[in-house]
């Protein structure tokens, strides 16, 4: 009989340059020994036990509370990290046993959303999206933006520096072909995609309804005048008549 390990099983969330608790439990399934503990994988040098040695009587557990400490260089954000435990017996590598537990790299919480997510447009169209932080620390908001249809959408500005607790706002530009008075409307769907300080991307969307136009000015002015022209022609014919 060896020693068993185990760890939770759920992510462990932790923000660089922070720590999180890590719960270890250790159980002797034989007789009495002396238990090395032992962190490996990509997070492996996070880890830290108050103890890497523990004595254990047959049958005992014990429960380690260790500290997650990812550096502030950490990330990007939303990476999952393996972290394995190794708990090896004086009795041989026969009695040991390894667990892994995975660690989330949290980031700065932030939130952002259009203020009006759905609109109207003919050619052109403004929107806004505000962003908001309940982080303790200053972070830089990168935009991307994108829009279907053809249609063409810029962020100003395209990075957004957000001061803890603090609210920010950045303004799109959509730019769409025109629909021509023959064609229905359609819906035009704006993407904006945005990352704190490097990490995984997030995305927000807004709706803006396309109605159609005329061709152009020119267009309608020579209908228009080939209108007049042959009403005038028909008074005229009618008169002479």
């Amino acid at each position: 009989m060896g020693v068993e390990i185990s760890l939770p099983s759920a992510p462990v969330h932790v923000t660089p340059g922070d720590s999180a608790p890590c719960v270890v439990v250790v159980r002797n399934a034989g007789g009495a020994t002396r238990v090395h503990l032992r962190a490996s994988g990509r997070g492996g040098n996070w880890l830290s036990f108050p103890a890497d040695v523990i004595d254990l009587e047959p049958g005992e557990s014990r429960q380690l509370t260790g500290r997650l400490r990812p550096p502030e260089t950490a990330g990007p954000t939303g990476s999952l990290i393996p972290v394995t435990v190794t708990a090896q017996s004086d009795d041989g590598s026969a009695r040991s046993s390894a667990a892994t537990v995975v660690v989330l790299v949290a980031g700065e919480a932030v939130s952002a959303a259009f203020t009006q997510p759905t609109g109207a447009l003919v050619r052109r169209a403004g929107l806004s999206v505000v962003f908001r932080s309940d982080g303790s620390q200053q972070v830089v908001v990168e935009l991307t933006a994108s829009a279907d249809h053809g249609a063409t959408c810029s962020a100003t500005p395209n990075r957004v520096p957000l001061e803890p607790g603090g609210v920010a706002e950045a303004n799109l530009v959509v730019i769409a072909p025109p629909v021509w008075w023959t064609a229905r409307a359609r819906t035009i769907t704006v993407r904006l995609g945005w990352r704190v300080d490097g990490g995984q991307e997030q995305t927000v969307t807004a709706a803006l309804v396309q109605h159609a136009v005329l061709r152009d000015s020119v267009l309608v002015t020579i209908v228009a005048s080939l209108v007049l022209g042959i009403l005038a022609f028909l008074i005229v014919q009618r008169t002479l008549g």
